[in-house]
C-alpha cells in the first residue's frame, strides 16, 4: 500500500472485509463460538475485533447496543 492514497487504502480494506464476510456467512453457528488462534478469543470475537477496528466508537453508541442487546453477547 505504499505510494497509496488513503482512498486508495480504504477501497482495499473495504474489498478485504467482503472477502471476509463471504467466509463467514458460511458458517454454522456452532462455528462463530469456536476457539480461534488468538488466546480466549472465538472466532466471533476475532471478525468482531476486525469488523470495529477502524470505526470510532462513542460511548453513547456502545451503550445503546448494550441495551438494545439487552446484556446479551450472543446478539
Amino acid at each position: 500500500m505504499r505510494n497509496m492514497g488513503p482512498e486508495a487504502s480504504w477501497r482495499i480494506v473495504e474489498s478485504q472485509r467482503y472477502a471476509i464476510a463471504d467466509i463467514m456467512e458460511a458458517l454454522d453457528p456452532a462455528r462463530w463460538e469456536l476457539p480461534s488462534l488468538c488466546a480466549e478469543w472465538r472466532v466471533r470475537d476475532v471478525v468482531a475485533h476486525l469488523v470495529l477496528g477502524s470505526q470510532r466508537l462513542r460511548a453513547p453508541l456502545i451503550l445503546q447496543g448494550a441495551v438494545r442487546a439487552r446484556g446479551n453477547s450472543t446478539g
